[in-house]
């Protein structure tokens, strides 16, 4: 049986601009389960990158309850909440950000440098997540060397590097043509099942949210599920 790797419960997020209360987070609810594949679709400033941040612990809800792993990172000093973060969490971006000045395999050992992970074994565990997004030949290689897909089948790898629990993916193929996108995401369903995390993908193509387990869109503030 699937486990529960991140919950929201009853999250509300609201700005104040020229006087004026815009509210872009209603009560949300969600459940992230081990292996499973959410897609938040919505229209652009729906509030879907808001509540993205809010899930990865990146901003604050005006209210509610943000747990991953059972642990509740608005109750953690700074200093804990990026190491959990670092551990817990995988983040993947429309655009990649990759350091152009480093290699491939470089990149991909940056979180577990940072997690304070031996050089060795960083570099046998970057290696090996290379291997599974198909990028061992290009390891040596720099961004500006790679393909649009291949940068972010590098992303992805150092998003999964530090084994982490759930990946937050934000528009993670909006730069890619319909094809490489396909197959980018294909490529994180098939990881998320091997691993097991969860993983919440923010996508404005319904046909990539398709191939999700379950599917969501946000509309006035309101996180619904679409049959």
């Amino acid at each position: 049986m699937s486990s529960i790797i991140l919950s929201a419960a009853n999250i509300c997020k609201s700005y104040h601009e020229m006087n004026e209360k815009i509210t872009v987070l209603k009560e949300v609810n969600l459940t992230v389960h081990s292996g499973e594949m959410i897609a938040i679709i919505g229209a652009s400033g729906s509030g879907k990158s808001t509540l993205l941040h809010i899930l990865g612990g990146l901003a604050s809800p005006d209210s509610g309850v943000v747990l991953v792993e059972n642990q509740n990172m608005a109750t953690m000093q700074e200093r804990q909440r990026c190491h959990f973060r670092n551990r817990y969490l995988g983040f993947i971006y429309q655009f990649h950000h990759l350091l152009p000045e480093f290699s491939i395999l470089d990149n991909v050992c940056m979180p577990l440098w940072i997690g304070g992970v031996s050089s060795e074994h960083a570099k046998n565990q970057a290696l090996d997540m290379l291997e599974r997004v198909g990028l061992t030949a290009r390891r040596k290689h720099r961004m500006a060397e790679l393909s649009g897909g291949e940068r972010q089948r590098a992303a992805i790898a150092r998003a999964l590097v530090t084994g982490p629990r759930c990946i937050l993916a934000d528009e993670l193929t909006g730069n890619l043509d319909h094809a490489t996108a396909l197959n980018i995401v294909s490529l994180m369903k098939e990881l998320t099942r091997e691993t097991q995390a969860g993983m919440i993908l923010v996508t404005h193509d319904l046909s990539l949210a398709a191939m999700c387990h379950q599917r969501y869109t946000l509309r006035s503030g309101e996180l619904l599920i679409v049959e």
